[in-house]
């Protein structure tokens, strides 16, 4: 998927049209939803990606709210590696400049990504609007990366405590992340370097 997705968004840079440069921009946002999914293991939630000034600086953890309730107990730390940093922060860049252009509720301007219809209108990015891009890519549902992941990362020997903390499987009380908890975020991330 993603070899066949990078070679179109690049195809696309070239367009000559408002038509071109929706599809440009649609394939370059779809990417970089799919980059930040198969690196956080995301939940296909209503706006699946995070803004990029949500990434601590020194760290490059992130909070992560995918599946969660009024307590926030499923609210997990995420760890963005450098290569999509690097991507969040030209993809902020560019919708920045696709913003400027294009009408939109004051609304919109917070989200983190957005699609473009065929009228050149900014649209939120949701589940139901990835899935006909999946369709046409690799055919697989848009929780599928989680799978994927998970069996990755058992197969590959990594911790089960880091395979959990990275899914955000966990019950009451046996937050990783707690304030009680003995978990190293250190351990995690050097972890997380390794396995995935």
């Amino acid at each position: 998927m993603f070899t066949n997705l990078k070679a179109d968004v690049a195809r696309t840079a070239a367009y000559i049209d408002l038509a071109g440069f929706v599809e440009h921009h649609n394939l370059l946002t779809f990417y970089s939803v799919q980059f930040f999914a198969y690196n956080t293991a995301c939940r296909a939630i209503v706006t699946p990606y995070i803004r990029y000034d949500a990434i601590g600086a020194a760290t490059g953890l992130a909070g992560l709210s995918d599946k969660d309730d009024d307590f926030c107990h499923k609210t997990r730390l995420v760890w963005i590696p450098e290569s999509l940093r690097d991507h969040m922060e030209s993809y902020e860049a560019h919708l920045k400049q696709v913003k400027a252009h294009c009408s939109h509720t004051p609304a919109l301007l917070q989200e983190p990504c957005l699609f473009l219809d065929s009228e050149n209108q900014l649209c939120l990015v949701r589940p139901k609007r990835i899935e006909p891009f999946l369709k046409r890519y690799l055919n697989v549902e848009v929780n599928t990366h989680r799978r994927f992941l998970r069996t990755q990362l058992i197969e590959r020997s990594c911790p089960p405590e880091v395979v959990d903390a990275f899914m955000g499987h966990w019950n009451a009380g046996e937050e990783p992340f707690g304030v009680f908890s003995s978990f190293s975020l250190d351990q995690y991330v050097r972890t997380l370097r390794t396995y995935l």
